[in-house]
């Protein structure tokens, strides 16, 4: 899975560097659950935030894809703690989805077998 686009917002280059590194190693986790769908039709964007007068970060996560729309966020005072936050809370979202999703077919195709 690609992500077409990151932002950042009062992040130093060296952080940026970081938080890329970081979120490669975590995208095989969200890979999971993506290849459910067509690999064209997915868009993920991502964006990082340093807030400017705390010591603290925010992440946030968009997930597109056929008839399924993700957005989470995250706050913590590292920015690993914010990806890992707000990764666990797509993941879980994901799979509500993927469930809800799978019952509705799993009733359309009884309809169609009646």
């Amino acid at each position: 899975m690609q992500i077409n686009n990151i932002r950042f917002k009062n992040l130093s280059e060296q952080e940026k560097g970081q938080f890329e590194k970081y979120l490669d190693s975590k995208l095989p986790r969200i890979e999971e659950y993506a290849r459910k769908f067509d690999g064209d039709t997915i868009k993920f964007f991502v964006e990082a935030e340093k807030f400017a007068t705390k010591s603290a970060y925010k992440v946030k996560f968009e997930f597109e894809a056929p008839k399924i729309y993700l957005v989470v966020s995250e706050d913590d005072h590292t920015i690993n703690e914010a990806v890992d936050l707000a990764l666990d809370k797509l993941i879980t979202r994901m799979k509500k989805e993927m469930k809800s999703w799978k019952k509705n077919m799993d009733k359309e195709i009884r309809r169609q077998v009646k």
